[in-house]
């Protein structure tokens, strides 16, 4: 769930229920954060309003979800090439912490990327689908990575958050499919395009209303 900070100072104890009431462990992060800047995990009410007190620290809108008990977590990122989309390799980031660190994910020490990830066919064909779903819903350009949680308790994928611009940081997920510099010379090209298709688009709309010397009615 979503809150506000003005929420918060004003329906604590109702947010707190809330969170009891969905049961705990939970997790607490600003809501538009990345690199897992802001978050921590809450397994009761104390823990939870320091979690709370911490990420308002960041950002005025925080989220509170349900921390996955058993979970894997998969990356894959998708490129846009000439309208269409390349889907890169499947991977597989694993971590000992609770979750998947600042640390984790800059400095890994106590985390390790298995490219391709070891899954079943069927799931990495649902983790294809829904990745192709999403570039082609929203109308993606460059690169895309997205971010999947999979509950190995209920056997259920979530999409965890799609990252707008990783740029050539997702080149290593592309590796086997093409250079760097193909890479980038593809997204150039994406952006020298939307560009053009941008530049033939009308910026104004004649009108003499607001030269017409006369007030406008409210």
């Amino acid at each position: 769930r979503l809150h506000t900070y003005s929420e918060y100072k004003s329906r604590r104890e109702e947010i707190l229920e809330a969170a009891e009431k969905e049961g705990y462990p939970v997790i607490v992060k600003p809501a538009t954060l990345g690199s897992s800047i802001g978050i921590k995990v809450a397994n009761d009410g104390e823990e939870l309003v320091l979690a709370l007190n911490y990420a308002f620290k960041y950002e005025d809108s925080v989220l509170i979800e349900r921390k996955l008990a058993s979970f894997r977590e998969f990356n894959q990122a998708v490129l846009e090439k000439n309208g269409d989309y390349l889907l890169s390799t499947i991977e597989e980031v694993k971590s000992e912490n609770p979750f998947l660190t600042f640390t984790d994910k800059y400095m890994p020490i106590n985390s390790k990327h298995e490219i391709p990830a070891q899954i079943p066919e069927n799931l990495r064909g649902e983790i294809s689908g829904i990745s192709l779903e999403i570039a082609k819903k929203y109308g993606m350009r460059g690169v895309i990575r997205i971010d999947y949680l999979f509950d190995a308790e209920e056997m259920k994928l979530y999409v965890n958050e799609v990252n707008t611009i990783p740029g050539s940081l997702a080149y290593y997920l592309f590796e086997e499919q093409m250079s760097f510099t193909e890479l980038i010379d593809t997204m150039l090209s994406s952006a020298f395009k939307a560009k053009h298709r941008s530049d033939l688009k009308l910026n104004s709309f004649p009108s003499m209303v607001l030269s017409s010397g006369k007030s406008l009615k409210k």
